[in-house]
């Protein structure tokens, strides 16, 4: 099971939701496999437990080619296929 939202909540940094601890240790509690955010443009990832954090970046301050993202999802496997200066990561 996966979450999406706007706001990161893991890494840390300044563009994080107000609460986003509380938010990680729920997900955490739950064993979420992953949680997908925007925001913040540089793109970002974190691991914390079993859940993957990943802030894709943004298509506005991307380079010519637009960033973005083909997820797969399986079983517990999620593979994050990244183009145009998004970052291809994978959490298995």
């Amino acid at each position: 099971m996966g979450v999406f939202g706007h706001y990161p909540l893991a890494p840390h940094t300044t563009h994080i939701l107000m609460n986003g601890s509380v938010l990680v240790d729920l997900l955490t509690s739950y064993n979420i496999r992953f949680c997908f955010s925007g925001h913040d443009h540089r793109g970002n990832a974190a691991y914390i437990g079993q859940t993957g954090f990943y802030t894709m970046k943004g298509m506005l301050d991307g380079p010519a080619e637009v960033p973005f993202a083909m997820v797969e999802v399986d079983g517990n496997d999620v593979r994050i296929h990244g183009f145009g200066g998004e970052i291809s990561r994978g959490m298995f």
